[in-house]
Formats: C-alpha cells, sequence, structure tokens
C-alpha cells in the first residue's frame, strides 16, 4: 500500500505533503508491556493486539448486500473454525457492526446461540456461547448491518453529482468495520463471496465471477469464485455505476502459460482515461514475473480508479485499488504523473508475489512487504521504461528517509507492534524507504544473482502462507550464499538511527594505505541522541583515484573502530567513504579529504554525488562544518551534470530556509537566484527526460521559493490565458508540466478574481492531473483574504480526501501562511480533524506541527495534539517526531542561522 500518511518522503510532487527488538520471538517485551497483552486474552481481557490461537479460522463466506445509494450495508458471514480446546467465548474483531444474529454449528449441534458485543473502539469483539463448545469443528454464523464509512476506509461510499459509488480500503484493520472475522495478517485462509447489489451496477472483488442471478426484489446476486488463501485486508469489493472498461487477455509469457483477465474501473465517463494504465500493465507484469521467476498467481487483474482522492493505491488481491491521480492519464499527461504511475503501479503488482503470495504473520513484518515493493517498484519501473529517470529512485528515498531517522524519536525498521492503535504508524518512511535502501545495501553486498535466488526460494518456501524477518533472512542468505547477511541485516532492522562512519585516511611511506573507521549514531544540533550507543554491522565499500583510475575496496565494519587497508599501494588523490552510494550510512573525513570531494564533483558518480550531497548537509546540521564550507558545496553540486545531483543541491538550499525569519528570507533570495539561474538557462534546449525533469523543478525553484520576478511575471500571463481570466480559456498556454508553477503565479500574483475561476475551475474538474496543479497552487496563497477563503472551502467539505491533506499541509509548510492556518486550526480543531480521511489522521494532524522553527511552539502543539488524543489513536511518535523536529530546527537556527545568511550573502 502506499499511502499520504505512510509516505513522509513522496517520490512525486503529487503527494508531496511534506516516508526492534530483535527478530527471536523470544525477545522480552517493552518496559512495562505485560506479555499477555501482546498476544493471548486471559479471561474478562480483550486483546489489544494480536489475537491467540484458541480458536483459528479455516474458510469464510460471506454475502454483502451493497447499494451505495443508500446509507448503510448488510451482510451474513459464515466462518469455518477450529476450536483447539473446549471454550465458552472466543474474541475476534468486529467494528460498528448491528448484529443481529449470531451462533455457532458443529456437526453433533445444530446450532448453540450466542451473543455479541464489541469491547473496544479498535474493534475487538466478544462471542459468548449458550453452552460450552468442545474443542474440534465448528461454523460461526453472524447477520448484520452497518453504516458505509464516508472517510475514504473500509467500506466506503463517495457520491460524485447524480452518482453513488462503493469501494474498499481494509489495509491495515479496517475489514472488521464490513465483517466479523479474524482481521490479522496471520489468518490466512480461502474466501468465498457474494455480492448483491441494484440491477446495472458493476460489482466486482477479489475473483472472477462465477454466477449472476436476478432476484425476486429485483436485486442481483452474483458468486465468485473461492480466493487462495488470503488475510482479510487482502479483500476488495467496487459496486457502483462504474465504466467498466474489459482490455482482454494479457496473453501466456515464458513465465506464465494461462492468459490473465484484465480490466479497469472509472467513475460514469471517465472508462478513455484508463487505456494509457491497462496498455502498459503487460510490460510491467512481465518484468516483475521475470524477476519472480513465477507467473503472476492469480486469475485477472482489475485496476479500479476510486472515485476519491484516497491518497495512493492498494494492493487488493486481483482488484488493485488506485487514486485517480495515479491511474487516469495519457500519453500527453505530465512527465510526474506518468512516471507515478509507473513506479506505483509496479509497487503494488510487486505486492501480488510480496505480501499477497506470501504474506507477514503480524504487522510487526510489515516492512517485509512495504520494503521490498518499494525496492522493486523502482527496479521493474527502470528496466520498463529507462527513459524514466528511475535507476536512483531507491537511493533517493533511503537519503531521504534520514531525516526522520536522525530524530531521537525515530524508530525501527522492525518494530514490534503490541496494540492496534499502532499499526498505521508502521506505514512510513522508516518503513519503506529506509527499508527498500537496506535493501538494495544488502543486495550490493551479495550481488544480484545470489539475491534473486533468495527471493525466489523465499517465495517458493511460503507460497500461500505466511512469513516473518527469521524466514526472509534465511531465504536470502540461504539462495545468496552469504551466510554473513543475517547478522548485517538484522542490525540494521532491529535499531533506529542513522549510522554515521567517520574516516580517517593514512599514508605512510613504506606502509599500504590505510582507514582509521570509527562508526556512531548520527546526531544533529539539539539533538538528545547518544552516539555511541547504537552499532551496527555495516557492509563498507570506499572508492577512490589512484593514477587516474578508480579503485574500490570493501569490507565488513564490525566494531565501533577499525582499520582497513586499501587495495593499492599509492595513496589516493581522491576518496568517498560510500562507494556507489549504495551504503545506508553518512560519512565524515577532515576538512581536506572533503574539499578534494567537493571540488570535483562533477566528476563522481551520480550516486556518489547524491551521498556526499547528503553527508554534506547533515554535517552542517550537525554543527560539524560551517555555512562557508555548506553553500558553497551546494552550488558546486548544483552544477554536477546529472539532473538529479543537482535537484538534490537545490532541495537542500531551499529546505534550509526554514531556519530563516520572514524578513531574513527576503534578503537573500537575490543570491538563492543567482546559484540557481545559470543551471536553469543552460536547460532551456534540453531533450532528454532527466533535463526536461530539472527544468522543470528548477523554474518551480526560482518562481516559488526565490521569487524571480522577471520568470513571473509572463507566467503571471500564461496562468490568466490558461484559465480565461480575461477572455476564452487557452488549454495551450501552459505546459501540463509546469501547470502547478504557473497556477502558483497566478494566485499570488493575480488577486482574487484569478484565484476565484481557478478554484471553481478545479472543484468542478473531473482530470485528476488538472485538479493535482490547482489545488497545489491554491495551497501555496499568501494573501490573507485569500487564506480565509481558502480555509473556508476546506471547511465547506469541497476537497477530496487526501487533496485535503495537501492542502493543510502546504499551508502550513508556508512561513507566509502558517501563523494563519494554526490559528484557524485551533479555532476549528474539531470539524477539521472530522474532514481528513480516518486513515490518515493519526499521523497527519500531529506532524503538521513539524514545520514549525520555535522551540516554544513545541509545548504548544504538544499540548494542542494531545487535548485531541481520542480522535487520533497512536498519535504519539508521530507526535514525539514533529515536537522534537521543532526543537532541532531552533537549535540549527540560534547555532548556523547568522552564518548562513552571510555565507549566501557572498553570491548576491
Amino acid at each position: 500500500m502506499l499511502s499520504v500518511q505512510s509516505l513522509r518522503i513522496m517520490f512525486y510532487p503529487f503527494f508531496a505533503v511534506t516516508l526492534l527488538a530483535a527478530c527471536s520471538e523470544s525477545e522480552a517485551p517493552p518496559p512495562g508491556q505485560n506479555p499477555q497483552e501482546i498476544l493471548a486474552v486471559s479471561a474478562g481481557e480483550a486483546p489489544v493486539g494480536q489475537l491467540n490461537e484458541t480458536v483459528v479460522p479455516n474458510h469464510y463466506r460471506i454475502e454483502l448486500t451493497i447499494d451505495p445509494r443508500q446509507d448503510a450495508f448488510s451482510g451474513q458471514t459464515e466462518i469455518d473454525v477450529t476450536f483447539n480446546e473446549p471454550r465458552d467465548r472466543l474474541w475476534l474483531h468486529g467494528k460498528n457492526l448491528q448484529v443481529s444474529e449470531v451462533w455457532l454449528s458443529t456437526d453433533s449441534s445444530d446450532r448453540i446461540e450466542a451473543t455479541y458485543e464489541q469491547k473496544l473502539d479498535s474493534g475487538v469483539a466478544l462471542v459468548t456461547f449458550a453452552t460450552p463448545v468442545e474443542a474440534g469443528e465448528a461454523t460461526l454464523h453472524f447477520r448484520y448491518s452497518a453504516p458505509f464509512n464516508t472517510s475514504s476506509n473500509a467500506l466506503f461510499k463517495v457520491v460524485r453529482g447524480e452518482d453513488s459509488y462503493a469501494a474498499t480500503q481494509f489495509e491495515a484493520i479496517a475489514a472488521r468495520q464490513v465483517f466479523p472475522g479474524f482481521d490479522d495478517p496471520g489468518s490466512k485462509v480461502p474466501f468465498d463471496l457474494a455480492l448483491v447489489t441494484a440491477e446495472g451496477d458493476v460489482a466486482i472483488t477479489t475473483t472472477p465471477e462465477r454466477t449472476y442471478k436476478k432476484l425476486d426484489n429485483g436485486m442481483i446476486r452474483r458468486t465468485f469464485e473461492t480466493t487462495r488463501p488470503l488475510p482479510t485486508y487482502l479483500l476488495a469489493f467496487a459496486v457502483g455505476p462504474y465504466d467498466l472498461v474489459d482490455y482482454g487477455l494479457i496473453p501466456p509469457n515464458e513465465i506464465r502459460d494461462r492468459p490473465v483477465a484484465l480490466r479497469g474501473l472509472t467513475a460514469r465517463g471517465l472508462g478513455g482515461r484508463i487505456d494509457y494504465a491497462l496498455e502498459n500493465t503487460e510490460a510491467l507484469l512481465t518484468v516483475l514475473e521475470e524477476y519472480f521467476g513465477t507467473p503472476y498467481p492469480y486469475r485477472k487483474l482489475d485496476l479500479i480508479a476510486v472515485p476519491e482522492s484516497f491518497g495512493g493505491a492498494m494492493e487488493n488481491v486481483g482488484a488493485i485499488t488506485y487514486d485517480e491521480y495515479l491511474i487516469l492519464m495519457d500519453e500527453e499527461s505530465s512527465i510526474d504523473q506518468r512516471r507515478a504511475y509507473a513506479a506505483v503501479h509496479a509497487h503494488e503488482m510487486a505486492h501480488m508475489w510480496f505480501g499477497n503470495l506470501v504474506t507477514p504473520d503480524w504487522w510487526t513484518d510489515i516492512w517485509l512487504n512495504e520494503s521490498f515493493a518499494t525496492w522493486m517498484m523502482y527496479k521493474a519501473a527502470d528496466a520498463y521504461w529507462p527513459e524514466g529517470e528511475f535507476s536512483r529512485s531507491t537511493q533517493k528515498g533511503a537519503l531521504g528517509a534520514m531525516q526522520n531517522d536522525s530524530l531521537a524519536a525515530a524508530r525501527e525498521i522492525r518494530e514490534p507492534i503490541t496494540h492496534n492503535d499502532n499499526i498505521a504508524a508502521a506505514f512510513d518512511g522508516i518503513t519503506y524507504q529506509k527499508g527498500g535502501g537496506v535493501l538494495a545495501m544488502l543486495e550490493r553486498f551479495v550481488g544480484e544473482e545470489g539475491f534473486q535466488k533468495g527471493i525466489q526460494l523465499h517465495m517458493e518456501r511460503f507460497a500461500d502462507g505466511n512469513a516473518n524477518a527469521d524466514g526472509f533472512i534465511a531465504s536470502v542468505a540461504e539462495g545468496s550464499g552469504v551466510a554473513e547477511i543475517d547478522a548485517a541485516f538484522k542490525s540494521f532492522i532491529s535499531q533506529p538511527g542513522v549510522p554515521l562512519v567517520s574516516v580517517e585516511v593514512n599514508c605512510e611511506e613504506g606502509q599500504k594505505p590505510s582507514l582509521d573507521i570509527t562508526q556512531s549514531r548520527y546526531a544533529p544540533l539539539g539533538s538528545s541522541i547518544d552516539p555511541t550507543a547504537s552499532e551496527w554491522l555495516i557492509p563498507l565499500c570506499v572508492s577512490y583515484n589512484v593514477e587516474g583510475g578508480r579503485s574500490s575496496t570493501c569490507a565488513m565494519l564490525r566494531e565501533s573502530t577499525q582499520t582497513i587497508q586499501l587495495d593499492t599501494d599509492i595513496c589516493p588523490t581522491q576518496l568517498l567513504p560510500n562507494a556507489d552510494g549504495a551504503g545506508y550510512y553518512r560519512f565524515t573525513m577532515n576538512e581536506t579529504w572533503i574539499d578534494g570531494l567537493v571540488e570535483r564533483a562533477s566528476s563522481l558518480s551520480a550516486a556518489e554525488a547524491l551521498v556526499l550531497a547528503d553527508s554534506l548537509d547533515a554535517s552542517f546540521r550537525a554543527g560539524n562544518i560551517a555555512a562557508s564550507s555548506w553553500v558553497p558545496g551546494m552550488a558546486m553540486l548544483l552544477n554536477h551534470p546529472d539532473w538529479d545531483v543537482a535537484e538534490s543541491a537545490m532541495n537542500k538550499l531551499e529546505n534550509i530556509t526554514n531556519i530563516l525569519e520572514f524578513e531574513e528570507l527576503n534578503s537573500i533570495l537575490p543570491s538563492l537566484r543567482n546559484i540557481v539561474m545559470p543551471r536553469y538557462l543552460g536547460l532551456a534546449n534540453a531533450s532528454d527526460e532527466g533535463s526536461k525533469i530539472l527544468h522543470q523543478r528548477m523554474q518551480r525553484f526560482l518562481v516559488v521559493v526565490a521569487m524571480d520576478p522577471e520568470l513571473r511575471a509572463p507566467l503571471a500571463e500564461q496562468a490568466a490565458a490558461r484559465i480565461g481570466l480575461n477572455g476564452e480559456p487557452d488549454p495551450a498556454a501552459v505546459s501540463v508540466n509546469e501547470m502547478e508553477t504557473t497556477f502558483t503565479v497566478g494566485v499570488q500574483d493575480l488577486g482574487e478574481p484569478f484565484f476565484d475561476l481557478l478554484l471553481a475551475q478545479g472543484l468542478a474538474s473531473e482530470d485528476p492531473g488538472f485538479r493535482n496543479a490547482v489545488f497545489g497552487a491554491l495551497a501555496r496563497v499568501e494573501d490573507p483574504l485569500l487564506v480565509a477563503k481558502l480555509q473556508a472551502v476546506v471547511l465547506a467539505g469541497k476537497f477530496r480526501g487526501s487533496e485535503l491533506v495537501r492542502v493543510l499541509n502546504r499551508q502550513m509548510a508556508r512561513e507566509a501562511s502558517r501563523e494563519m492556518t494554526y490559528n484557524w486550526l485551533v479555532e476549528n480543531d474539531e470539524a477539521i480533524i472530522a474532514l481528513i480521511p480516518e486513515g490518515f489522521r493519526s499521523g497527519t494532524v500531529p506532524s503538521m506541527g513539524g514545520f514549525f522553527c520555535n522551540a516554544a511552539m513545541a509545548d504548544d502543539w504538544d499540548a494542542f495534539v494531545t487535548s485531541h488524543a481520542e480522535k487520533l489513536p497512536g498519535y504519539e511518535r508521530d507526535l514525539a517526531q514533529a515536537t522534537e523536529s521543532i526543537r532541532l530546527c531552533a537549535a540549527l537556527k540560534q547555532a548556523q542561522g547568522s552564518e548562513l545568511i552571510v555565507a549566501l550573502d557572498a553570491y548576491r
């Protein structure tokens, strides 16, 4: 699954709203945690986390009557179970279900009456039997109804114009709002599904339709083929007046000896917009099948464009759901939107093997799903579309995750989940991007071929079953033949933080050059982290230049201090302690060696230049280098020949402006323009995709961040022409790739008439690319009058799902609107929280405060969020990270702010 909440570090602009104990099962629980609260439930105590195995499911039969024109749906569920011991009651999951009947049948008893009562808000329910049930096989029966969710969660309804649609989002624990059951990933069994719907409505679920019958009441009853074993969270339903586009069959190939039926579902009238996604599915799927060495595991594949902006995509078996922006487009759509499609579609289809065919046995190991799919999606997208510039995306995601991982409140990749309220917090940048980066590092260590063999072995061993971290690591170690990967892997997934490798180069006459290496945990200025309290087993590779040639040396860094010899007799002229940028760690060296790297930055490979930019920035934020070194370093890296290195340096220049006051920022805008403009002008006639992307991003920087007046003036005219401010709209007036930037200028420079017209057009549009550009621009409004207008639109519920989240975050992120947004949020807290999609609230609300850079605001924000604790279950870590980020920003401002202004002034 990819969602707004789960990805703090986004890889495409649409979602730019800001991404353990040891592996042993015998490890002790966290301090203060009663072991009995983790698993089984003693008498009278509802389980707050994983259910025990006293009663286990074997098979479900579910029938749902779904008419999205109504306010509620109804259902019948039968669950074949095994009682492993005599019981007079059992715990299972059900939330907000109005259960009218519940009973149990066994071979020896026709019907044992029972009662049902929800005990916890998280959806833990107690079923109590009128008479004790003996150990053995039995069937639970439920009849019930429930309201449709209206917040992009569970089984939710969407009203668009005259039409009403229903769709599902079950991950992580929302299936319990649709049917009673064992809503844990480890409970993986077959399902038989039936849907009763209005005649004329499309109805799909996980498997192909088997029967179709018209009922006496005019409704239609459809049954579907039995599923392969699945956890509850991977089921999906969609019912309503969808356009159903039948693409036909994906033909057999060298891996798969059978065809796969492929269809697309969209809101009424939008079916033609899904052709691009359908046409490009086969190529991506083939790449994945070749990597796994096994066929796509399921009978059919439906791509569902959910008629709501729910903020991502979900890998439901055979019925993947997508935000419309990710799936409705064509060849003329923006490069950002098409890149988003390729990456996310590959991510969700990779889950069909890793996550669906093989499923974690509990949420503690959800990182196995998401880390792998994140790592795999870029590998697949790059193979499918090399010109799309995906080859370094895993590395860039990992470097981005280091910002969160630099916090004392950072979590481990494999963090034990002991409470239902904490499950959602596991879907973040640590799970996705850091996890993906660690996989890439270990793939390099064991080799691509060996790593692939390990993955294929894992799929073979656990197909249709469950696995955990130990099983995965054992598969990779055995498949690759590199047993040493076990300890290295566990050292990275079982503790938080970014390793910092400090390197001293020794070149003594008559001896081979060597490196004295010290490892510690990276800590920025103002941090409470103890750098010496962590230690990793680090696959370390260094690259260096000797007599004009490039060499590398690799070793496993096992101790806090260690010396390694280089594979040369000659002292290198240049050395970079992270060869090919593959390691998940930062580095420091003395000033002479760092300066040498910066001076020759243009000669570094893109991957190595990216880690240099990150480590240079981290050193500045830790107080180890001055602004007088940091600014020239970023300026040098900004001229690196590869687009994403230049973008990385530019982004760091933009991010550092957060430590400046509004007046200070205005004073250094000419310097920012002078640093970026020469490279921007050199891209004017670029033909390759990377240069085009950089040109677009640099235009945004110069126009939106550096406020270049000469660039803004013509864009304002283009914005007015595009929406018809003074006449008929001219769609050709603005390139789709520059639409958001151009509209931003219009919003900020053309006043209320432009704002009102753009807002009206955005709200009326069914084009997700256009809506994305419009609302991204409107969210940058700075005029207090227009900010108030935007806030009124928010409170009126005009934005769809995650569109609202994007607007709120961008208004909080910008200095010009932050205070107004905060005051409005405090005054309208209940209404705004209620508008945020249910699945996003506990992460979105606490995180918004992280944009402040005033230490006093940390306490204010803490008090505000904790006052709404009941509505934000599992908020604690996100709040801790937000308040820590505020204090760290304030510490950096105090230590480096004045020098930063002086250093930037040199570029006036």
